[in-house]
């Protein structure tokens, strides 16, 4: 391990001066830094899910595919939501949930999320949500 350390070290403090006040670092650069400060293997797949939410305070959920490793979710209008990670806390709402404000989304990355199901909500009806996974 110290070897690879060694090795991957070399590169990092290579950087090609733009003389305009920047660097620039190569994309084999970028990789070694994403390595050096612990990032996972970055994600290869990308899924999209769009759950339909027609009535308000009342609980949808969708599962993570196996391997996921980042999520990000919000709803389409960008209303404010409600979001857990155990059923029946959600639609009440019962603590403990995440309040999510309106304009914002919630995103998780760099975590095995392999077996994670999202729970969410609104007070509002008609809406949809929008989640963006990744696999590894």
């Amino acid at each position: 391990m110290a070897d690879t350390t060694l090795n991957i070290l070399i590169p990092v403090v290579k950087a090609v001066d733009n003389l305009d006040g920047t660097y620039s670092i190569s994309v084999r650069d970028a990789e070694v830094i994403a390595a050096l400060i612990d990032l996972p293997s970055a994600g290869v797949t990308p899924y999209v899910y769009n759950v339909a939410m027609p009535n308000p305070d009342t609980e949808y959920s969708q599962a993570l595919p196996a391997s996921a490793v980042a999520f990000q979710i919000r709803l389409q209008d960008s209303t404010a939501f409600r979001l857990a990670f155990v059923a029946g806390k959600v639609a009440g709402p019962v603590a403990p949930y995440l309040s999510i404000p309106a304009g914002h989304s919630y995103e998780e990355r760099r975590l095995d999320l392999t077996g994670i199901t999202l729970y969410f909500a609104s007070s509002a009806n008609t809406k949809v949500a929008e989640i963006s996974v990744w696999t590894s």
